[in-house]
């Protein structure tokens, strides 16, 4: 009798077990996961809300001259979005026969805790998102590729610039 209750309480274990690692693995294949064309850096650096667009705007718009299209701000989420900007290919995609290049980078900055009453205290995870597009010389449509690795640096350089930034902004008087 003891022999078959512990065998029914293994089985449940197992079976919870089961459950858990199921429910984890559906609810992680919603995300949708970056493809190859798109840059992805996830939590770059804590920030505040003023300093993420003011060091966005510092960064994309002066420094990398970006046009910002679209800013929002909401109690879940501060968003910028950049237009497409058109820019030389690099070597290595005019290796591959890439005739213009064009990118767009979104940030996302979420609430790291649920802070003090203070909004201006609130700490935000920042996410950087880049994505591009390409003309070849045989088609007449944008396309998105895999990213080329000097394109790949180019974004590092960003995302290296945007977090030096945030955290000067972060740890002035």
């Amino acid at each position: 009798m003891l022999r078959s209750k512990k065998r029914v309480l293994s089985f449940c274990k197992l079976i919870l077990f089961l459950l858990f690692f199921l429910g984890c693995a559906s609810s992680a294949s919603r995300e949708k996961a970056p493809s190859a064309s798109d840059y992805v850096a996830k939590r770059i650096e804590p920030t505040k809300g003023e300093d993420f667009f003011i060091a966005s705007q510092l960064i994309l718009s002066s420094r990398f001259q970006y046009e910002i299209a679209r800013t929002e701000e909401t109690s879940q989420e501060l968003y910028l979005e950049t237009s497409w900007k058109n820019r030389y290919p690099f070597e290595d995609e005019i290796a591959s026969g890439v005739v213009q290049a064009r990118s767009r980078i979104i940030l996302r900055a979420r609430p790291s805790y649920i802070g003090p009453a203070d909004p201006a205290a609130q700490l935000y995870n920042l996410d950087f998102h880049a994505e591009n597009e390409v003309l070849l010389e045989s088609k007449d449509e944008w396309l998105r590729l895999p990213m080329s690795k000097m394109l790949r640096q180019y974004f590092d350089r960003i995302v290296g610039d945007l977090k030096t930034e945030v955290q000067n902004r972060r740890f002035r008087p």
